[in-house]
Protein backbone atom coordinates (compact mmCIF):
# COMPACT_ATOMS: atom_id res chain seq x y z
CA UNK A 1 0.00 0.00 0.00
CA UNK A 2 2.89 2.38 0.64
CA UNK A 3 4.57 1.45 -2.10
CA UNK A 4 1.52 2.53 -4.39
CA UNK A 5 1.26 5.37 -2.77
CA UNK A 6 4.56 6.26 -3.67
CA UNK A 7 4.54 5.72 -7.01
CA UNK A 8 0.79 7.92 -7.17
CA UNK A 9 2.92 10.26 -5.43
CA UNK A 10 5.61 10.52 -8.39
CA UNK A 11 3.28 9.74 -11.15
CA UNK A 12 1.54 13.23 -9.36
CA UNK A 13 5.00 15.02 -9.60
CA UNK A 14 5.85 14.02 -12.96
CA UNK A 15 2.26 15.34 -14.41
CA UNK A 16 3.31 18.74 -12.61
CA UNK A 17 6.50 18.79 -14.10
CA UNK A 18 4.80 18.37 -17.56
CA UNK A 19 2.29 20.49 -16.99
CA UNK A 20 4.67 23.29 -15.77
CA UNK A 21 5.12 26.10 -18.73
CA UNK A 22 8.28 26.04 -20.44
CA UNK A 23 9.58 22.52 -18.38
CA UNK A 24 8.90 19.66 -20.59
CA UNK A 25 9.81 22.45 -24.12
CA UNK A 26 12.20 24.50 -22.61
CA UNK A 27 15.40 22.57 -23.43
CA UNK A 28 14.40 21.45 -26.37
CA UNK A 29 13.58 24.51 -27.94
CA UNK A 30 16.56 26.19 -26.42
CA UNK A 31 18.93 23.29 -28.03
CA UNK A 32 16.99 23.43 -31.63
CA UNK A 33 17.96 27.56 -31.52
CA UNK A 34 21.33 26.23 -30.74
CA UNK A 35 21.49 23.84 -33.99
CA UNK A 36 19.94 27.00 -35.90
CA UNK A 37 22.63 29.64 -34.54
CA UNK A 38 25.40 27.59 -35.31
CA UNK A 39 24.82 27.66 -39.48
CA UNK A 40 25.58 23.88 -39.57
CA UNK A 41 21.94 22.11 -39.73
CA UNK A 42 22.24 21.05 -43.83
CA UNK A 43 19.85 18.03 -45.16
CA UNK A 44 22.48 15.29 -44.78
CA UNK A 45 21.61 11.96 -43.28
CA UNK A 46 24.71 12.62 -41.40
CA UNK A 47 23.81 15.97 -39.66
CA UNK A 48 20.12 14.49 -38.68
CA UNK A 49 21.62 11.63 -36.97
CA UNK A 50 23.92 14.15 -34.57
CA UNK A 51 21.22 16.76 -34.49
CA UNK A 52 18.85 13.82 -32.98
CA UNK A 53 21.33 12.54 -30.50
CA UNK A 54 21.86 16.26 -29.33
CA UNK A 55 18.09 17.02 -28.83
CA UNK A 56 17.87 13.60 -27.02
CA UNK A 57 20.81 14.46 -25.10
CA UNK A 58 19.83 17.96 -23.52
CA UNK A 59 16.47 17.31 -23.28
CA UNK A 60 15.62 13.99 -21.69
CA UNK A 61 19.06 13.07 -20.90
CA UNK A 62 20.20 16.32 -19.06
CA UNK A 63 16.58 16.41 -17.75
CA UNK A 64 16.94 12.71 -15.76
CA UNK A 65 19.86 13.58 -14.40
CA UNK A 66 18.47 16.83 -13.28
CA UNK A 67 15.74 14.90 -11.94
CA UNK A 68 17.88 12.47 -10.40
CA UNK A 69 20.29 14.70 -8.61
CA UNK A 70 18.98 17.80 -7.88
CA UNK A 71 14.95 17.10 -7.22
CA UNK A 72 15.63 13.84 -5.52
CA UNK A 73 15.93 14.37 -1.43
CA UNK A 74 19.65 13.19 -1.12
CA UNK A 75 20.54 14.55 2.05
CA UNK A 76 17.09 12.47 4.78
CA UNK A 77 19.30 8.93 3.78
CA UNK A 78 22.86 10.44 4.37
CA UNK A 79 22.84 13.39 7.13
CA UNK A 80 21.43 10.20 9.96
CA UNK A 81 22.91 11.45 13.09
CA UNK A 82 23.56 7.73 14.29
CA UNK A 83 24.97 5.07 12.17
CA UNK A 84 22.62 2.39 11.19
CA UNK A 85 22.62 -0.68 13.59
CA UNK A 86 25.65 -3.13 13.06
CA UNK A 87 24.90 -6.23 11.54
CA UNK A 88 27.17 -9.22 11.00
CA UNK A 89 28.61 -9.64 7.37
CA UNK A 90 31.11 -12.92 6.18
CA UNK A 91 31.33 -13.91 9.41
CA UNK A 92 32.51 -17.09 8.40
CA UNK A 93 35.53 -15.68 7.43
CA UNK A 94 38.97 -15.93 9.49
CA UNK A 95 40.59 -13.29 11.48
CA UNK A 96 37.34 -11.37 11.55
CA UNK A 97 37.47 -11.53 15.72
CA UNK A 98 35.44 -8.56 17.43
CA UNK A 99 38.18 -6.09 17.11
CA UNK A 100 40.81 -6.96 14.28
CA UNK A 101 40.93 -4.88 11.58
CA UNK A 102 39.08 -7.87 9.64
CA UNK A 103 36.22 -7.52 12.21
CA UNK A 104 35.90 -4.04 12.17
CA UNK A 105 35.93 -3.98 8.59
CA UNK A 106 33.00 -6.70 8.66
CA UNK A 107 31.25 -4.44 11.00
CA UNK A 108 31.52 -1.38 8.70
CA UNK A 109 29.85 -3.53 5.94
CA UNK A 110 27.07 -4.67 7.92
CA UNK A 111 26.32 -0.91 8.92
CA UNK A 112 26.10 -0.30 5.29
CA UNK A 113 24.08 -3.20 4.64
CA UNK A 114 21.38 -2.33 6.69
CA UNK A 115 21.15 1.26 5.93
CA UNK A 116 20.96 0.40 2.31
CA UNK A 117 17.96 -1.70 2.98
CA UNK A 118 16.05 0.15 6.19
CA UNK A 119 17.14 3.59 5.24
CA UNK A 120 18.03 4.28 1.46
CA UNK A 121 16.66 1.99 -0.80
CA UNK A 122 12.81 2.25 0.55
CA UNK A 123 12.04 5.74 0.31
CA UNK A 124 14.73 6.77 -2.21
CA UNK A 125 15.50 3.40 -4.54
CA UNK A 126 13.51 4.81 -7.36
CA UNK A 127 15.79 8.45 -6.99
CA UNK A 128 19.35 5.24 -6.95
CA UNK A 129 18.05 3.92 -10.33
CA UNK A 130 17.42 6.87 -12.17
CA UNK A 131 21.02 7.98 -11.14
CA UNK A 132 22.57 4.80 -12.01
CA UNK A 133 20.62 5.14 -15.35
CA UNK A 134 21.01 8.78 -16.06
CA UNK A 135 24.70 9.56 -15.69
CA UNK A 136 25.93 6.60 -18.00
CA UNK A 137 23.49 7.33 -20.34
CA UNK A 138 23.63 10.88 -20.54
CA UNK A 139 28.30 10.33 -20.44
CA UNK A 140 27.56 7.90 -23.29
CA UNK A 141 25.41 9.90 -26.00
CA UNK A 142 27.86 12.96 -24.65
CA UNK A 143 30.78 10.69 -25.95
CA UNK A 144 29.02 9.90 -29.14
CA UNK A 145 28.21 13.59 -29.92
CA UNK A 146 32.01 14.77 -28.98
CA UNK A 147 34.33 16.39 -26.45
CA UNK A 148 32.49 19.47 -26.02
CA UNK A 149 29.51 17.56 -25.18
CA UNK A 150 31.46 15.91 -22.54
CA UNK A 151 32.43 19.17 -21.13
CA UNK A 152 29.00 20.42 -21.19
CA UNK A 153 27.51 17.36 -19.48
CA UNK A 154 30.15 17.42 -16.73
CA UNK A 155 28.94 20.86 -16.09
CA UNK A 156 25.33 19.67 -16.05
CA UNK A 157 26.84 16.75 -13.51
CA UNK A 158 28.43 20.18 -11.54
CA UNK A 159 25.69 22.35 -11.32
CA UNK A 160 22.70 19.52 -10.14
CA UNK A 161 25.48 18.75 -7.56
CA UNK A 162 25.26 22.32 -6.73
CA UNK A 163 21.68 22.77 -6.73
CA UNK A 164 21.18 19.44 -4.38
CA UNK A 165 23.55 21.11 -1.76
CA UNK A 166 22.48 24.57 -1.70
CA UNK A 167 18.42 22.89 -1.94
CA UNK A 168 19.54 20.38 0.67
CA UNK A 169 16.49 17.92 -0.26
CA UNK A 170 13.63 20.30 -0.24
CA UNK A 171 13.05 19.63 -3.64
CA UNK A 172 13.56 23.48 -4.89
CA UNK A 173 16.58 24.01 -6.42
CA UNK A 174 17.59 27.49 -7.39
CA UNK A 175 15.73 28.57 -9.96
CA UNK A 176 19.22 30.24 -11.63
CA UNK A 177 21.02 26.63 -11.78
CA UNK A 178 17.60 25.11 -13.10
CA UNK A 179 17.69 27.82 -15.96
CA UNK A 180 21.16 27.11 -17.22
CA UNK A 181 20.52 23.45 -16.97
CA UNK A 182 17.39 23.63 -19.42
CA UNK A 183 17.87 26.81 -20.95
CA UNK A 184 21.41 28.27 -21.18
CA UNK A 185 23.63 25.06 -21.59
CA UNK A 186 21.29 23.25 -24.14
CA UNK A 187 21.86 25.91 -27.03
CA UNK A 188 25.18 26.28 -26.27
CA UNK A 189 25.31 22.75 -26.43
CA UNK A 190 23.16 22.48 -30.07
CA UNK A 191 25.77 25.49 -31.28
CA UNK A 192 29.38 23.48 -30.55
CA UNK A 193 27.81 20.59 -31.55
CA UNK A 194 27.89 21.79 -35.43
CA UNK A 195 30.04 25.14 -35.57
CA UNK A 196 32.25 27.26 -33.76
CA UNK A 197 30.03 29.31 -30.56
CA UNK A 198 30.26 33.44 -31.32
CA UNK A 199 30.03 35.99 -28.90
CA UNK A 200 26.59 36.86 -30.06
CA UNK A 201 25.58 33.39 -29.74
CA UNK A 202 26.83 32.97 -26.34
CA UNK A 203 24.86 36.57 -25.28
CA UNK A 204 21.73 35.75 -26.27
CA UNK A 205 22.21 32.11 -24.82
CA UNK A 206 22.75 34.45 -21.31
CA UNK A 207 19.78 36.58 -21.90
CA UNK A 208 17.46 33.75 -22.82
CA UNK A 209 18.85 31.80 -19.42
CA UNK A 210 17.64 35.15 -17.39
CA UNK A 211 14.53 34.97 -18.95
CA UNK A 212 14.18 31.25 -18.33
CA UNK A 213 15.28 31.51 -14.43
CA UNK A 214 12.76 34.61 -14.57
CA UNK A 215 9.79 32.66 -15.99
CA UNK A 216 10.51 29.71 -13.33
CA UNK A 217 10.67 32.59 -10.34
CA UNK A 218 7.21 34.11 -11.61
CA UNK A 219 5.73 30.10 -12.00
CA UNK A 220 6.65 30.09 -8.34
CA UNK A 221 4.71 33.29 -7.82
CA UNK A 222 7.70 35.40 -7.47
CA UNK A 223 6.30 38.57 -9.28
CA UNK A 224 8.99 40.59 -9.10
CA UNK A 225 10.86 38.34 -11.53
CA UNK A 226 8.74 40.13 -14.56
CA UNK A 227 11.84 42.94 -14.89
CA UNK A 228 13.96 40.26 -15.55
CA UNK A 229 11.79 38.38 -17.30
CA UNK A 230 11.23 40.93 -19.38
CA UNK A 231 15.11 42.52 -19.82
CA UNK A 232 16.05 39.14 -20.96
CA UNK A 233 14.95 38.81 -23.96
CA UNK A 234 14.60 42.64 -24.45
CA UNK A 235 18.72 41.82 -24.31
CA UNK A 236 18.47 39.64 -27.03
CA UNK A 237 16.98 41.95 -29.17
CA UNK A 238 19.80 44.48 -28.31
CA UNK A 239 22.35 41.24 -29.53
CA UNK A 240 20.28 41.52 -33.14
CA UNK A 241 20.49 45.63 -33.38
CA UNK A 242 24.32 45.51 -32.65
CA UNK A 243 25.03 42.63 -35.35
CA UNK A 244 23.50 44.67 -37.18
CA UNK A 245 19.66 43.21 -38.04
CA UNK A 246 17.64 46.16 -37.22
CA UNK A 247 14.12 44.34 -38.75
CA UNK A 248 14.58 41.47 -37.09
CA UNK A 249 14.63 43.12 -33.88
CA UNK A 250 11.89 45.26 -34.83
CA UNK A 251 9.90 42.27 -35.33
CA UNK A 252 11.76 41.04 -32.05
CA UNK A 253 9.81 43.80 -30.53
CA UNK A 254 6.31 43.49 -31.66
CA UNK A 255 6.69 39.93 -30.24
CA UNK A 256 7.19 41.59 -26.74
CA UNK A 257 4.47 43.94 -26.75
CA UNK A 258 2.03 41.35 -26.31
CA UNK A 259 3.95 40.16 -23.22
CA UNK A 260 4.16 43.31 -21.63
CA UNK A 261 -0.10 43.87 -22.82
CA UNK A 262 -0.23 40.75 -20.60
CA UNK A 263 0.78 41.58 -17.58
CA UNK A 264 -1.53 44.38 -16.72
CA UNK A 265 -3.83 41.32 -16.00
CA UNK A 266 -1.04 39.05 -13.69
CA UNK A 267 -3.37 40.12 -10.72
CA UNK A 268 -5.87 37.40 -12.35
CA UNK A 269 -3.21 34.56 -11.40
CA UNK A 270 -1.30 34.81 -7.71
CA UNK A 271 1.47 31.92 -9.12
CA UNK A 272 1.57 33.40 -12.34
CA UNK A 273 0.98 30.54 -14.27
CA UNK A 274 -1.86 32.22 -16.36
CA UNK A 275 0.89 34.88 -17.33
CA UNK A 276 2.81 32.49 -18.45
CA UNK A 277 0.39 30.22 -20.66
CA UNK A 278 0.05 33.08 -23.13
CA UNK A 279 3.18 34.53 -22.78
CA UNK A 280 5.16 31.41 -23.65
CA UNK A 281 4.76 30.80 -27.42
CA UNK A 282 5.92 34.73 -28.34
CA UNK A 283 8.86 34.36 -26.13
CA UNK A 284 9.52 31.60 -28.27
CA UNK A 285 9.23 32.96 -31.50
CA UNK A 286 11.63 35.90 -30.30
CA UNK A 287 14.12 32.69 -29.31
CA UNK A 288 13.58 31.25 -32.92
CA UNK A 289 13.45 34.30 -34.85
CA UNK A 290 17.40 35.57 -33.13
CA UNK A 291 18.44 32.24 -34.03
CA UNK A 292 17.43 31.97 -37.37
CA UNK A 293 18.64 35.51 -38.10
CA UNK A 294 22.21 34.59 -36.14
Amino acid sequence: MAKDRTLNSRWIDLRLWAGRPLAGGGPLWATLCGLIVSGGLRLNAGLALTAGFVLFLAGPAWGAVWQAVAMADWFTPFSAREPAAPAPWITLLPYTGPGSPAGRLAERLGQARVWWRERLWPDHGSAVVELVVALPLSLGLAWIVGRPAVVLTVAVWALSTLAALVDRGAGTPPTELQAIVEGGLPWLMGHVALGEPTWASVISATAFTVSYAAALALAAGRRQSLAWLNGGQAGALVVLVVTGHPLAAAFGTLLLLPQLTLQAYLHRDSDGQWYLRRAQPFAMLIMIVSALTL
